[in-house]
């Protein structure tokens, strides 16, 4: 009996002993590899458009970097990891899954760190998977066909092309990653053009069409959308709810950037409209005049040749420029306007 009983504990101790050995990482898991710098861009108040293919951190009101200043920004990029041609996520815990990529600025230098608040993804040696990614994550898990996004907030949506893993091991555990954008950018830079304040509320798109989009859907698989363009209009707000706008001058040319991001978008003459709410300030800022101006977005732009350009649709992974001031009697002088590819090469990130 005293045997048995021997016997019985040595084998409970075993027991125990395997429970209490880490099992998040188990022998048959391989952990990804990450590779920066990532070129994926955004202010601490809104998602920026992407600047071609790398991505400095953007100065809020100028464009510009601060002289003798140190600064960071953390970017959310989701990914996807699954079994080969489904939606099942490869492990528990592989679908929208959270990194930040952090985009540390300073007057020095320029650094990139990832960090995964639930670790460092892992795939199972031998397996095969798909890996899709988009960008900025959304809080809650969809299907990577249907990940909801909007339209109010200048958030630049993107999205990676799909790449398939066959047989994991540790000598394919990197995997890179080409980012597209998914929609268009209409960018509004505001200035002034003399020295009275103006605090800016908000910026009003109005389509004489109405068929703006408010909502939808975008698939990660392939940067397709799924919407109805129902909508007359688009409102963006200021940061925090109010903003001053710069002093614009030859020199440093200063403005603040604002950025309707959305689906394509076909136009004629005179059916968009750009309606500016804000106050302008007098005797150091004790006495406050609501302000309003409109501005009606042209057809003609300049291209990056510096040739005139007819433009009735704004096209997915464009940017169409709008160079603006407003004066001192409130009506928007124009300085001028620009189409551009939104990037020059396609964006680049490695897992």
């Amino acid at each position: 009996m005293k045997r048995e009983s021997y016997i019985l504990i040595l084998a409970l101790l075993a027991l125990t002993a395997c429970s209490d050995k880490p099992n998040d990482e188990p022998s048959d898991l391989v952990s990804l590899d990450l590779l920066t710098p990532v070129i994926v861009a955004e202010s601490d108040s809104r998602a920026r458009p992407i600047e071609g293919t790398f991505f400095p951190y953007l100065n809020t009101t100028t464009y510009s970097k601060l002289p003798n200043t140190d600064y960071y920004v953390d970017h959310s990029i989701s990914f996807y990891i699954c079994e080969k041609r489904t939606f099942i996520p490869h492990i528990n815990g592989s679908n929208n899954r959270l990194t930040y990529l952090r985009n540390y600025y300073s007057y020095r230098s320029d650094s990139y760190s990832f960090s995964w608040p639930s670790g460092t993804p892992q795939a199972r040696i031998g397996h095969d998977i798909d890996i899709y990614a988009y960008y900025p994550r959304v809080d809650k898990t969809f299907d990577p066909d249907a990940v909801p996004f909007t339209t109010n907030s200048q958030i630049d949506w993107m999205w990676a092309d799909p790449v398939t893993i066959n047989n994991v091991s540790t000598e394919n555990k990197t995997v890179p990653l080409k980012f597209h954008h998914a929609m268009t950018c209409i960018e509004v830079r505001l200035s002034t053009k003399y020295t009275s304040s103006i605090d800016l509320y908000q910026i009003t798109l109005t389509d004489a069409q109405q068929k703006l989009v408010s909502s939808g859907t975008m698939d990660i698989r392939d940067g397709s959308l799924t919407y109805t363009p129902n909508q007359k209009t688009i409102t963006i707000t200021s940061s925090g709810g109010v903003e001053r706008l710069p002093v614009y001058n030859d020199v440093n040319s200063l403005y603040r950037s604002f950025c309707f991001i959305m689906p394509e978008k076909e136009f004629s003459e005179g059916d968009l409209k750009l309606t500016f709410i804000y106050d302008r300030q007098y005797d150091n800022g004790w006495h406050q005049t609501p302000g309003r101006a409109d501005f009606t977005i042209p057809t003609t732009f300049t291209n990056s040749e510096g040739n005139s350009v007819s433009v009735t649709k704004f096209e997915t992974g464009k940017r169409y420029i709008l160079n603006l001031m407003i004066d001192n009697t409130d009506l928007i002088e124009p300085l001028d306007f620009v189409v551009d590819d939104w990037v020059t090469n396609d964006v680049n990130l490695k897992i």
